[in-house]
């Protein structure tokens, strides 16, 4: 037998098996996982901070044991200042190519910061004059101002009164507008008012009352309801009034059969008469014309160029059904909320856009 070579070496575990190799941060699979975890935290609005949760460590380790996730600290130094320089360079560059560009802008206040877009908001007050100054140095800064077209933008006053001071061509966001008209219009409206105040108040016992929970469940089971939950409305949509008061129209008999069981000294102001059950019907078939509404006009494809028709088919369903029985009352209700609408947004987007056509 002859003597092992003094040059030749035992290979290492790793050599015999290579998938067993540790990712370096060179490596083009390393380098990727990176970017997509980075991708993903801007896709879906994800607090860098997940990158250090045990649960989505563990979730890497079982897809690629041989990566090494990078710290927090590496992801939003690097990474996704990365990915914004590449976003805005494509931004900037479709919106040189393009004739004429229209934004949408929104403004609201988190943790005590007040922040317009998803940009910063260098001013301590929201006035209209700081609002108009700093649309202009993000517009300059984006190569938009010298091809704007329409700005889009919510009701709010400030904001209203900026396109005024700035000059903007502007028009208010449908949406918006119809959950102002829709609340004041119809939902104030005092019988409308008393009515779904009562129907909250039933909502609220079912949310707070385990017991009546429980029986609710029993009800729909012994009826043969579908086993949907009460909901709740929301002050900031108001088409959740309309699918609180839909959802209990679909759960009406599971409900009156809980309700006696309900405690004596606040039943009084948690039951609905029959004659309320009855005005429910006629209440949210008319709110289902503004509910469908709001639905399109909340897409996220929706353009300005639907304005006009969406109006006008609002217009159309509530001639449609102003004749019938039980819809009368309510359907005047809501037509003078379309009166409102059309003020507020047809008239609008008319005048502030017939320049641009």
């Amino acid at each position: 037998m002859k003597p092992r070579s003094s040059s030749t070496k035992q290979p290492t575990i790793h050599q015999l098996f290579p998938k067993t190799r540790p990712l370096t941060s060179t490596d083009p699979k390393a380098i990727k996982i990176t970017r997509l975890i980075a991708e993903m935290i801007c896709t879906d609005n994800q607090p860098v901070s997940i990158v250090e949760n045990p649960g989505f460590k563990r979730l890497l380790q079982f897809l690629e044991p041989r990566y090494t996730i990078p710290s927090r600290k590496y992801f939003s130094t690097f990474e996704i200042p990365s990915i914004y320089q590449k976003v805005s360079s494509k931004i900037q560059f479709l919106a040189k190519k393009a004739k004429h560009d229209s934004i949408n802008t929104d403004m609201w206040s988190q943790q005590n910061k007040i922040g317009c877009g998803v940009v910063p908001f260098p001013y301590e007050s929201h006035t209209a004059t700081n609002i108009v100054n700093f649309m202009n140095e993000s517009f300059e800064r984006w190569g938009l101002l010298e091809k704007l077209n329409v700005v889009v933008r919510d009701n709010a006053r400030n904001i209203v009164s900026a396109m005024e001071v700035g000059k903007f061509t502007n028009i208010p966001c449908l949406a918006h507008t119809l959950q102002l008209v829709v609340k004041d219009g119809c939902l104030n409206n005092e019988r409308i008012s008393l009515l779904t105040a009562t129907c909250r108040r039933i909502v609220g016992h079912f949310k707070h009352s385990v017991k009546s929970y429980k029986l609710l469940r029993q009800s729909q089971e012994i009826l043969g309801l579908p086993k949907h939950s009460i909901i709740q409305d929301e002050p900031t949509r108001w088409n959740s009034t309309f699918h609180m008061l839909n959802r209990l129209i679909e759960q009406k008999d599971a409900i009156l059969l809980v309700t006696p069981h309900f405690p004596k000294a606040t039943r009084q102001n948690k039951e609905l008469s029959t004659g309320e059950w009855d005005n429910l019907v006629p209440l949210v078939a008319a709110s289902k014309v503004f509910e469908e509404v709001t639905l399109t006009a909340s897409s996220s494809k929706v353009t300005t160029s639907e304005v006009i028709p969406i109006i006008n088919a609002v217009n159309m369903s509530i001639d449609r059904i102003k004749d019938y029985g039980n819809f009368k009352e309510y359907v005047s209700i809501f037509a003078s909320t379309l009166r409102r609408l059309r003020e507020r947004a047809y008239i609008c987007f008319c005048n502030n856009t017939r320049s641009q056509i």
